[in-house]
């Protein structure tokens, strides 16, 4: 599956809010749009490396073929550093 995100953010000092739209794109040729709102945090640790913690909600917007009628959303989680990122979503649909 490709996905495609498309996003916008706002910080100040590492601080801020972030939204956007992620479309999924299956190998059956079906399409899942979502649209996504959080909030993110930057700390710079002692030795200069830094951490970014993400979190917020997503929502199933519409879709394609099997997924027309989907319904549903959940919430994502994430931690980025300089080495190293992935963020976990706990979702729920219905279609």
């Amino acid at each position: 599956m490709d996905v495609t995100n498309s996003g916008q953010s706002d910080s100040v000092a590492g601080t801020g809010s972030h939204r956007g739209y992620s479309f999924f794109n299956h190998k059956t040729g079906d399409k899942v749009y979502t649209k996504w709102e959080g909030t993110h945090k930057t700390t710079i640790k002692e030795d200069k490396s830094w951490e970014t913690n993400v979190e917020g909600k997503i929502e199933f917007i519409g879709g394609t073929g099997k997924f027309e009628n989907i319904k549903g959303g959940g919430t994502y989680t994430c931690t980025h550093t300089a080495i190293k990122g992935g963020c976990t979503s706990v979702v729920e649909a219905e279609y």
